[in-house]
């Protein structure tokens, strides 16, 4: 008899499978072979397994079973993402397109406050608005839906406000080419929906391309 062991230590589920599968063929392969010799020589007929019961070869997992992630736990983070990209990219285009049209941004600038001032209060005010949005989400989430958010509370936050300032960023900058707040709606949720679609928001990233996913990052 063979018996081999596959350890799992920090590798994916995907990845253990992977090589279970292949050290299983192996080993399969390994006892067809040395049966396959043992008979022979047993015989004299090389390969003589006529009359035998086929060969058996038993696997199985140790270890917990991996959890399946819940439909509520695919779908919080991607509404999660999409509408902070909506809140910060369109809105704040809309309200800088009304303030610069009806000329409010004109007296501000005309007024003692330093341009960067208006510019920062302006970002700061919707990265507020935001962070308020991000915490009842994930109140809801983990109160109401059961989803565990089971990441660095420290790395999660920091890659939250480094992403909201990059949609704050993309909505100022975009808020400049237009002089319709309609137009800047309109454009600000087109270009939502399609960098939702895009990173992963709509359905994973493992299921599209290999173009796509490189277009995607």
């Amino acid at each position: 008899g063979a018996t081999a062991r596959v350890v799992k230590k920090d590798e994916s589920d995907m990845r253990v499978m992977g090589v279970s599968s292949a050290v299983r063929e192996i080993m399969y392969r390994f006892a067809f072979e040395a049966r396959e010799i043992k008979d022979g020589l047993e015989t004299g007929v090389p390969g003589g397994l006529v009359g035998n019961p086929p060969l058996v070869v038993h696997a199985s997992a140790l270890g917990a079973a991996p959890r399946i992630v819940t439909g509520n736990e695919r779908t919080l983070p991607s509404m999660l993402i999409m509408f902070i990209m909506f809140q910060l990219t369109t809105f704040f285009m809309v309200l800088w397109v009304d303030d610069l049209r009806t000329g409010k941004m004109k007296r501000i600038v005309m007024s003692p406050t330093p341009t960067r001032d208006v510019v920062l209060g302006n970002v700061f005010a919707r990265l507020v608005w935001a962070a308020l949005q991000v915490l009842v989400i994930l109140g809801v989430g983990s109160l109401v839906l059961r989803v565990r958010f089971e990441v660095p509370a420290l790395d999660f936050a920091l890659l939250i406000a480094a992403y909201m300032l990059a949609a704050t960023a993309l909505g100022l900058l975009l808020g400049t080419c237009f002089k319709s707040s309609e137009k800047a709606n309109a454009t600000g949720v087109i270009t939502g929906l399609v960098m939702a679609a895009l990173g992963g928001c709509w359905w994973p990233l493992e299921v599209v391309p290999g173009a796509m996913r490189t277009v995607a990052l």
